[in-house]
């Protein structure tokens, strides 16, 4: 990707954050320079099927609300996976049905997250904002964590939650561009003729992220109760 982020403004909170913090959210090390795009996709497309493959195995914690949670962490240099408290519904926006093809199936997601770890290494503090809500929504600090025999790579973490928050909202049902616009990236410089304006692709986005947030919501009141 050619371009940097258009620049994120959230009531100044933004401002707040500061490179090393952000770094340490995305487990990126001051100074990373990231690997080739075409590693970067091969790691991408890996890392997706080996995080299906491990859910598999525990999907019988799953109607216990135990869910994996698909962002990859590092642990005395070796992958550390964590479980979490979801409603079981969420497996549909990685692990099941919709979800799990675009997470499989979608050459086009693995050759984007490849590039937007360049734009991410340039701009952590807005890669960290941009990718905060997906964060949130999987990660639970109490969960219990297990190493495993997988060397951990200085990129494992941003990929995992690049994939995570592609996966999640295309599979609810954003086109491409309207999810890179959800990531604060410019997307005049990216829309084709036949594309909608960025005006239009942005305001459209807004409104499935409310649909999708809504119904995740839901989910969470029917299992926990709030």
């Amino acid at each position: 990707m050619a371009t940097g982020p258009r620049r994120l403004e959230r009531d100044g909170a933004r401002a707040t954050l500061t490179r090393p913090q952000a770094l340490a959210f995305l487990g990126l090390p001051e100074g990373y320079e990231p690997a080739p795009e075409e590693e970067l996709e091969r790691d991408a497309r890996a890392l997706a099927k080996k995080t299906l493959t491990f859910a598999l195995d525990l999907a019988e914690l799953a109607a216990s609300g135990l869910q994996l949670s698909p962002i990859w962490e590092e642990r005395d240099g070796v992958v550390q996976l964590r479980l979490s408290v979801v409603p079981r519904e969420l497996r549909t926006r990685y692990f099941e049905g919709e979800g799990a093809r675009v997470a499989l199936e979608d050459p086009e997601l693995f050759r984007l997250v490849a590039e937007l770890v360049d734009w991410i290494a340039s701009d952590p503090v807005g890669g960290a904002f941009a990718l905060d809500d997906t964060h949130r929504i999987w990660f639970d600090a109490e969960g219990p964590v297990r190493a495993l025999p997988l060397p951990y790579r200085p990129h494992f973490k941003v990929v995992s939650l690049l994939l995570a928050d592609g996966v999640r909202k295309l599979s609810f049902g954003l086109t491409t561009l309207e999810w890179l616009s959800t990531l604060g990236l410019p997307i005049e410089e990216m829309c084709a003729e036949e594309d909608p304006p960025a005006a239009e692709i942005r305001a459209s986005a807004d409104e499935e992220l409310a649909a999708m947030w809504a119904e995740e919501a839901a989910w969470k009141r029917a299992a926990f109760g709030r």
